[in-house]
């Protein structure tokens, strides 16, 4: 998930949720972070994390998850938002079982859809 929050603040809130394991990707400024919440039941290996995505290979499949689970934050700047694009095609290369991804991508289908003053193309 996307957070503004710190990993202090959100550790409180993972454990009234009943989760046991956690990874997080602190806030900058006022981007947002990322974090990821799981049970022991489940057994996952991280194989990637950034400021923007979470990439992890879920070794439980036969709860019915898929292999593969990436969490993105999408930049809201068109050029590094490309980065994170390449990045997840790299990633797509090497995946050959099922695979998740979800998150804000900060991406529209047309600009008119877009609210605020920045407009970047």
């Amino acid at each position: 998930m996307e957070t503004k929050m710190c990993a202090r603040k959100l550790g409180k809130i993972k454990r009234r949720c009943g989760f046991t394991q956690e990874l997080y990707i602190d806030p900058v400024g006022l981007a947002g972070g990322l974090a990821l919440w799981w049970c022991d039941s489940i057994a996952l290996t991280v194989l990637y994390k950034s400021k923007n995505i979470i990439h992890v290979c879920i070794e439980s499949t036969s709860m019915g998850l898929p292999k593969f689970l990436s969490l993105v934050y999408g930049p809201p700047k068109d050029r590094e938002r490309r980065v994170v694009w390449e990045l997840m095609k790299s990633l797509a290369a090497t995946i050959k079982d099922s695979w998740l991804v979800v998150g804000d991508f900060n991406d529209l289908v047309s600009q008119a859809k877009k609210e605020g003053a920045d407009q970047d193309p």
